[in-house]
C-alpha cells in the first residue's frame, strides 16, 4: 500500500515538473489562467517588423573605372659630370626645389682656365704669323709679275698662308673646346624640379661619363599618374579622347576629401598579354606638390554617364535564388519582394536598371525579419509613438501628483 502511494506521488511530481517547464515557469494555466509573460511575448511576435527604409531616387550616375595607380615624375634627370676634376662646392640642400639654370655643383676650374689661356695664346701667335705670311705673299705676287722672283717662291708663300689659315681654324676649335670644358665645371639644373640626396660631397674626384650620378632631379609640376585598365574598356576610352579631354580623379588612400583632377595624355601602344590590361598615363597639375614620385593612389576614370538612372542605397539590394531583389514598402506598410536588375555602383548607391521606379520606398536594414506581405514599422513610425508615449507618461505622472496634493474634504 505504501509503495502504491509513493508511486502516485512520484508520478504527480513528474507531471507537475513537465507542465512547469512547458508553461515557462507558471502554474497559472493549470487553473485556467494564461501566463501574462507568454501572452505578451506572443503579442509582440505578431506586431510589425522594425525596418529602416529609403526612397529610390532618379539622378545622373557616372560610370567609372576604379583602380590603383602610381605617381611618376614628368621628367627625370640624373646629373653627371662632363669633365674630370674635384668637386669644390654644392649649391643646394637635399630635397630642395630648383629652377632650370640654377647652379648645383662647381668643379675645380683652374686646369681648364689654363687650357683656355693656352688656346688663346696659340690663336694670337697664329694670327701674327698669318698676317706676316700674307704680307710676304703680296710681295712675292708683285715680284713674280715683274719677273724679279721665281714662281717657286710665290708658291711657297701662298702655301704658308694657307697652312697658317688652317692652323688658325684648328686653334679656334681648340679654344672653343677649352671654353666649353671650363663652362662644364659649373653644373646647372637642366630642368625645374625637386632634387634628391646629394650623392657626391665636396672634395671627391669625379670623371666624365663614368656612370657616377651626382644627384637626381624629378620634375613634379606637372606629374604623371600611371595606371592600367582592362582591355575591354580601351575602345570607349579612345572614343572619348577623340570627342574631348578624358578626366580622371585621384586621391591618396584614406584621403578621399583631397581629390585632384587630371587629364589622360597617353595610352600605351600594346596590351599586356599577361594581365590583359593596357597602361594609361594622366597628367596632374600638382601645383602644391602634395603628390610625389612613387606614391600609390586611387584612380577614378569616368567612362560615361547614365542619365535619369534609378538608384537605391547598396544595402537595399539582396541576393536570392532568383537573383537580386529588394523589399518594397507599399502604402499599407506591407513589404513586397521584387526582383530587380542591378547596374553599376556609384559611391554608396547602386543603379537599378529594371524592376523599380523612382519614388518607391525600399528596405535598407532589417530584411532578415521580413517575409512577403509582412507588416513593417519604419524608423519614422517607431519615433512617433515613442514621443507620444513619453508625453502620456509625463501627463499621467502629473495627474497622480495632483491627486495626491488635493486636500481631503
Amino acid at each position: 500500500m505504501i509503495k502504491r502511494i509513493l508511486g502516485v506521488v512520484v508520478a504527480a511530481g513528474v507531471a507537475g515538473g513537465v507542465y512547469y517547464a512547458w508553461s515557462g515557469g507558471h502554474f497559472d494555466g493549470l487553473f485556467g489562467k494564461k501566463p501574462a509573460a507568454t501572452a505578451t511575448a506572443r503579442g509582440r511576435g505578431q506586431g510589425p517588423a522594425p525596418v529602416t527604409v529609403a526612397s529610390a531616387e532618379s539622378r545622373s550616375v557616372p560610370v567609372t573605372i576604379e583602380t590603383i595607380g602610381q605617381m611618376q615624375p614628368y621628367a627625370t634627370v640624373s646629373v653627371k659630370s662632363r669633365v674630370d676634376g674635384q668637386v669644390m662646392e654644392v649649391f643646394f640642400r637635399d630635397g630642395q626645389t630648383v629652377s632650370k639654370g640654377d647652379p648645383l655643383f662647381r668643379i675645380d676650374p683652374r686646369s681648364f682656365q689654363a687650357k683656355v689661356n693656352e688656346a688663346e695664346a696659340n690663336m694670337a701667335r697664329d694670327r701674327a704669323q698669318l698676317s706676316n705670311a700674307r704680307s710676304d705673299l703680296g710681295r712675292y705676287t708683285q715680284l713674280s709679275k715683274s719677273g724679279y722672283s721665281s714662281q717657286q717662291k710665290y708658291d711657297q708663300a701662298r702655301a704658308t698662308v694657307e697652312a697658317l689659315e688652317a692652323a688658325l681654324k684648328a686653334n679656334a676649335a681648340t679654344l672653343e673646346r677649352a671654353r666649353l670644358d671650363l663652362g662644364y665645371t659649373r653644373i646647372d639644373a637642366p630642368i625645374e624640379g625637386r632634387v634628391g640626396s646629394v650623392l657626391v660631397d665636396p672634395g671627391n674626384l669625379v670623371k666624365a661619363n663614368d656612370g657616377l650620378t651626382l644627384v637626381v632631379i624629378n620634375q613634379l609640376k606637372p606629374i604623371y599618374v600611371s595606371f592600367a585598365v582592362p582591355e575591354q574598356h580601351l575602345g570607349e576610352i579612345k572614343a572619348r579622347m577623340k570627342a574631348g579631354p578624358v578626366e580622371v580623379e585621384i586621391y591618396a588612400p584614406g584621403k578621399v576629401a583631397d581629390r585632384v583632377r587630371g587629364r589622360v595624355v597617353f595610352i600605351n601602344n600594346a596590351v599586356d598579354a599577361t594581365t590583359g590590361t593596357i597602361q594609361i598615363k594622366a597628367a596632374i597639375a600638382n601645383e602644391d606638390e602634395k603628390l610625389i614620385s612613387g606614391q600609390f593612389v586611387r584612380v577614378s576614370l569616368v567612362l560615361h554617364e547614365i542619365p535619369n538612372a534609378v538608384v537605391v542605397p547598396i544595402p537595399a539590394v539582396q541576393s536570392g535564388q532568383n537573383g537580386s531583389f529588394v523589399y518594397v514598402i507599399d502604402d499599407r506598410k506591407r513589404a513586397t519582394l521584387r526582383n530587380v536588375t542591378v547596374g553599376p555602383q556609384a559611391g554608396d548607391v547602386v543603379v537599378i536598371e529594371k524592376g523599380l521606379a523612382a519614388g518607391e520606398t525600399v528596405v535598407t536594414e532589417g530584411q532578415m525579419r521580413l517575409r512577403p506581405n509582412a507588416r513593417v514599422a519604419t524608423q519614422d513610425d517607431r519615433a512617433g509613438p515613442a514621443v507620444a508615449g513619453g508625453r502620456r507618461g509625463r501627463d499621467g505622472a502629473g495627474e497622480k501628483r495632483r491627486k495626491r496634493e488635493r486636500p481631503q474634504s
